[in-house]
């Protein structure tokens, strides 16, 4: 545990974005485990033990591990963008869908891809820092 408050300080902010990264994704994967789906809850899991392990060993996997993250936060937050705009031109008027893509909802999917790219440039000082 103390090893792991150690390297929290060495760079917080980095720390705190993958903290709330991950909490909002569990967040979301909670609500998606309540209506019968468990693999986005399931993946908020398991990044959240790889980042545990990675704040465990300063090693250049613990940069891997971040910067993976980052890179699928940018990933979902284009992937959510980007159907957002094939059902507008598509004008599907499914009432569920036009719930998923809300000015909330675009907001997070931008706030995702930005903490993403935050991350991702983040975790190529962590090694640095830490050796």
């Amino acid at each position: 545990m103390r090893q792991i408050k150690e390297n929290i300080s060495v760079l917080p902010l980095l720390s705190l974005a993958l903290v709330i990264s991950i909490l909002a994704f569990l967040y979301k994967g909670i609500s998606y485990l309540l209506i019968g789906s468990s693999i986005p809850f399931l993946i908020g899991l398991i990044m959240l033990a790889l980042i545990v392990y990675g704040y465990n060993h300063r090693n250049r996997r613990s940069r891997r591990i971040f910067r993976f993250w980052g890179w699928m936060l940018v990933f979902w937050g284009t992937v959510r963008l980007l159907m957002e705009l094939m059902f507008i031109l598509t004008s599907i008027t499914e009432e569920h869908i036009q719930n998923q893509f809300t000015i909330g909802q675009k907001l997070l999917s931008i706030s995702f891809i930005l903490i993403g790219i935050f991350i991702i440039r983040k975790a190529q000082f962590y090694r640095e820092v830490s050796v």
